[in-house]
């Protein structure tokens, strides 16, 4: 361990072996288990990344309550070099309005006071140092005489490059006396890792994989602190008012994870890797056109949804360009931070992103079709779509297939794409459950599903149009379920035709305090609302369990709200009690 820092920069030229930006550094980011009393370098490994698990843990245990009533701590990006991809904050000491706040909360669920045992006596940092140590051989450490003296109340894993693609983990502890935080720090590396390298300053501790790579991030840090980072404090800022936990991820992360999402997505083949199918790239390496492509691929589809044909690594649902297209034009952000709060008795999760490329989003048309739907609505769904979505997906998804797997979807559904479906959405939709949501019979002895509606606003006579495209695609048996009814410019779309008339007569439901609760913003760009004060009934029938509907009482509602402002993309997810 040590507080002295070499002349050298993270991420740049004349770094020691092991840096972050350095080749050839082996690190491993998965935590190892403990087999042996012996110190080693991988088990420092393992220090790093338990601590990043411990901070995504601790956010979601419920127990930010249990310090004592002081002021919040200090940010560790202080601590952290400004070209870090990547930063999870714990304020372990949160203001003393987010404890009252978290206290509220969970004061109303009994089961929850029972089993996080809500005490503000209780030490979360010692909670922490717990977990921390639980497999090593550090029981002769004492928190209270070695640890509580010297260490503050917040805490952050962070990600730095490393070398070209590769990631360096850090952890960074808030210390309040550095010669003590060095002597308590140096017994947790004899007895856990021993290699692992801890560097210390007035303010702050970082641990590392070794210690030229803490030395070196020290260094940078101190050079140039994330907390002075533009970008940084920009979309920490828009992501509202500090909380118990700060998420961060930075441009430069971006170009990674959209390689994990191509990845994901099979966006190179059209296709899962796992799946019996041939792949579009096979056959264009086998020399067949597009259409004959097209041909195969559809045959394909048939061959292998024949009942006769029963493989169980097949899924139907496996995504195309058009799918994955859609996948990128929502998740393609330019930084992200996130802030988790507790407020009004409730909890908030709040993100601002700058998003690559245009947006899906129709401006503040989300919330038309939603705020006039009725009272006793349940649930719903709306959004005001980019008239130019599909040029927006097209250009996300970047891929060569993509023409032909739109052409299958208009040849599939019977509608022109993307005409019909852009008539279809129009400016302002909305999906929708009432409490008289009755589920399908698959036996077809019972009506169609009961209950629940599409609204939409636009040309009525077009959209009729295209929905006569869809109810020549279906089963008469389903045919049901597309009855439509307009007035005005409104077109109700339900198999339940006093469900439709409530819709096209307009309701109330943006004046009701449950939907005001969560949903805050004048004009969203999209809505998603739940009432949990009308669903208990309907989860009953639905085949919930009596004791989980119960435990839900306490809630009052759910809504995720998205708006754009600034160049930057906004949602704020609200959770609120009665």
């Amino acid at each position: 361990m040590s507080d002295h820092v070499p002349p050298t920069e993270v991420g740049g030229p004349g770094l020691p072996a092991g840096a972050p930006g350095v080749e050839g550094s082996e690190v491993s980011m998965e935590p190892q288990s403990v087999v042996s009393s012996r110190p080693s370098r991988r088990r420092g490994t393992a220090l790093i990344a338990g601590a990043a698990v411990a901070v995504l843990a601790l956010v979601g245990g419920g127990i930010w309550a249990a310090q004592n009533f002081f002021s919040a701590g200090p940010d560790p990006a202080q601590a952290i070099p400004a070209n870090a991809l990547g930063m999870v904050r714990l304020n372990l000491d949160p203001s003393g309005s987010q404890k009252i706040e978290a206290l509220r909360m969970l004061n109303k669920f009994p089961s929850a006071k029972k089993d996080m045992k809500v005490d503000k006596s209780e030490d979360l940092r010692k909670s922490i140092f717990d977990m921390f140590v639980e497999h090593t051989d550090c029981e002769q450490v004492s928190f209270d005489k070695e640890i509580k003296p010297w260490l503050g109340s917040t805490l952050a894993a962070a990600a730095l490059p490393k070398g070209k693609d590769g990631v360096e983990p850090i952890g960074v502890l808030a210390i309040t006396d550095q010669e003590a935080a060095k002597k308590g720090l140096d017994q947790l590396v004899q007895c856990t890792a021993g290699d692992i390298g801890v560097a210390t300053t007035e303010d702050w501790a970082v641990i590392a994989s070794s210690q030229s790579v803490a030395d070196a991030a020290v260094k940078a840090a101190t050079k140039s602190p994330l907390a002075d980072d533009k970008a940084y404090n920009k979309l920490v800022d828009a992501a509202g008012s500090e909380g118990i936990a700060t998420l961060y991820v930075a441009k430069a992360a971006s170009d990674q994870l959209a390689a994990l999402s191509d990845d994901s997505m099979g966006a190179d083949d059209g296709f899962d890797a796992g799946s019996p199918m041939m792949t579009r790239k096979q056959l264009r390496k086998m020399g067949f056109t597009k259409k004959e492509i097209r041909q195969f691929m559809r045959q394909q589809r048939r061959d292998l949804n024949d009942p006769a044909f029963k493989d169980p690594e097949f899924s139907d649902s496996a995504p195309n360009a058009f799918t994955a297209g859609i996948a990128k034009a929502v998740t393609n952000f330019d930084g992200m931070a996130a802030t988790i709060r507790f407020a009004d008795a409730g909890m908030e999760f709040e993100s601002a992103a700058g998003m690559k490329g245009d947006s899906l989003y129709a401006g503040a048309t989300g919330v038309e079709a939603v705020s006039t739907l009725p009272d006793d609505t349940i649930a719903a769904f709306g959004m005001g779509l980019n008239r130019q979505w599909f040029d927006v997906i097209k250009a996300a998804s970047d891929s060569e297939t993509f023409d032909d797997d739109v052409a299958s979807l208009s040849e599939e559904s019977g509608l022109a794409w993307p005409e019909d479906v852009t008539t279809l959405l129009g400016t302002s939709f909305s999906f929708s459950v009432s409490k008289d949501f009755v589920a399908d019979d698959p036996s077809g002895q019972n009506p169609p599903m009961q209950g629940w509606a599409f609204k939409t606003k636009g040309d009525a006579q077009q959209v009729s149009d295209v929905l006569d495209k869809l109810r020549a695609q279906v089963r008469p048996r389903d045919a049901g379920n597309l009855e439509s009814e307009a007035r005005g410019d409104w077109v109700v779309v339900s198999p339940d035709s006093s469900y439709r008339s409530e819709l096209l007569a307009g309701g109330k439901l943006g004046e009701t305090s449950a939907y005001q609760s969560v949903i805050t913003q004048d004009k969203p760009s999209s809505v998603l609302f739940f009432n949990f004060e009308r669903a208990s009934e309907l989860l009953t029938s639905l085949g919930a369990d009596s004791k989980d509907v119960a435990e839900l009482k306490p809630l009052q509602a759910l809504g995720l709200q998205t708006w754009q402002e600034d160049g930057l993309t906004h949602s704020l997810m609200k959770l609120t009690t009665d």
